[in-house]
């Protein structure tokens, strides 16, 4: 994203993630090149995704849209910042994948991603690949239109440019030139790896314990292969921050990459899959870089994807408060104004809050379900999520943040940024949360 009221520089950063949610933060390998030396750039150590990979740019939470399920129309989400951006001086552009099937959906995904035999709408007009690498390998292809986008755009227009890559999701089909990468690799055995948890809700209590050996196996197979996708990914980074470098647009240049959600990989003894409350499931790595953004920072403020839009809109110079946003901007964070930013993690079947201070990170979630199962846990003392302590902890800090997940609940736009004030008249009661949702609640149930 480009703004002529700054200048400032951004180099690129090979870096690789250990894919597991929590994971990609804390136990981050990194292959650092020259151009690295002196990059201009932040690192989120706390940014946790809200439900179903979509609230980005749509910009509000599950309660405001009334969307209870994991996966909605990719093109119903862009138009919202989409059409804000385009009332303003700059010229946007979408880099992303769609459809095999353009009768489902314009901006669909349809059974995941694909990374060869595809149909991309191109403005509009169906653009079929087929399973040539040179031609058709989607990361590449991204890659190439992210290219052209920056090589024919106009010079005296700023510009906002989204790319959004199939990798890592499956099938994990690498490109051929990294197919033996990371043959050694499996999938971190941190101490909540093939575990089985007693104090938890019912879906995670049900898990088989150990997992079987046919199991562990798959999903190293898919860790290592989920690497590998991302191999394509550092390339276009890579060319993306040249093409702008060599265009002597860099220096004026904020660049954000993340991710959409976590991802768990044996965890618990959950073979694979994204949909739970904890860490792995919901900590994605975040780094930006750019004009006037102190280099080689980590913030440890809590952030989440709900406030990449209007930190975006706000470098863009537009008034955050006129729109309907539920999320605030972390601008002010990421040139060293010490404003803090605690939001929530909401996902189908639960709802969270979080409080962070200096000396404490406590993680409070509702289940609804028959059980309406409470999970609180102390990320200071216990990173890994393994002891629930809802039946221990101070019941005066547990009425807290349940009242605040209520009031959390029951916002919309700028009260979303204001905390919920305790009423210390205010008795805990977790079904109360569910109950607010009125007819909606029956959509929040396990299937």
């Amino acid at each position: 994203m480009q703004h002529s009221r700054y200048r400032g520089g951004f180099k690129i950063e090979r870096r690789r993630y250990q894919l597991t949610g929590a994971s990609g933060t804390h136990s981050r390998e990194c292959e650092t090149g020259d151009v690295a030396k002196n990059a201009k750039r932040l690192f989120f150590e706390n940014l946790v995704h809200l439900a179903a990979n979509m609230k980005s740019n749509n910009r509000l939470y599950r309660q405001t849209t009334s969307s209870h399920f994991t996966f909605i129309r990719v093109a119903l989400l862009l138009c919202n910042l989409m059409a804000v951006m385009a009332k303003s001086t700059y010229r946007p552009n979408i880099v992303l994948i769609l459809t095999d099937d353009l009768d489902v959906s314009i901006g669909g995904m349809e059974k995941n991603s694909k990374y060869y035999n595809y149909t991309l709408s191109v403005n509009g007009k169906a653009r079929k690949h087929g399973a040539n690498y040179t031609e058709d390998y989607l990361t590449d292809v991204l890659a190439n239109m992210s290219l052209d986008f920056l090589e024919y755009k106009s010079n005296y227009r700023p510009f906002f440019m989204m790319v959004s890559t199939p990798a890592p999701h499956s099938p994990w089909t690498a490109a051929p030139q990294y197919e033996g990468q990371f043959s050694k690799v499996k999938a971190p055995r941190d101490p909540s790896f093939n575990t089985h948890s007693k104090d938890k809700h019912w879906l995670i209590r049900q898990a088989k314990t150990p997992m079987s050996n046919s199991s562990v196996e798959f999903l190293d197979d898919a860790y290592k292969n989920r690497w590998r996708t991302l191999l394509s990914v550092d390339d276009l980074v890579e060319k993306v921050v040249k093409k702008l470098e060599a265009r002597g647009e860099l220096e004026n240049t904020y660049i954000f990459f993340t991710s959409d959600n976590g991802y768990h990989t044996g965890q618990f003894s959950l073979p694979m899959d994204k949909r739970q409350l904890y860490e792995f499931d919901i900590r994605v790595p975040l780094l930006v870089r750019g004009p006037n953004i102190k280099p080689n920072q980590t913030s440890p403020l809590l952030v989440a994807n709900i406030d990449l839009g209007p930190t975006i809109l706000d470098m863009a110079g537009y008034e955050v408060n006129q729109t309907q946003m539920d999320g605030m901007s972390f601008l002010p964070v990421m040139e060293c104004f010490p404003d803090c930013v605690c939001e929530d993690a909401y996902n189908n079947t639960y709802a969270c809050v979080r409080t962070v201070s200096k000396s404490t990170n406590l993680q409070y979630c509702e289940f609804d379900d028959n059980e309406v199962f409470v999970e609180v846990y102390n990320l200071t003392a216990d990173p890994f999520q393994l002891k629930n302590i809802a039946k221990s902890i101070d019941q005066e800090v547990l009425e807290k943040m349940n009242h605040r997940l209520m009031m959390l609940q029951s916002c919309s736009g700028q009260s979303c940024r204001t905390p919920g004030v305790y009423d210390s008249r205010f008795k805990f009661d977790p079904q109360m949360m569910f109950n607010r949702l009125g007819p909606h609640r029956s959509r929040l149930r396990l299937k």
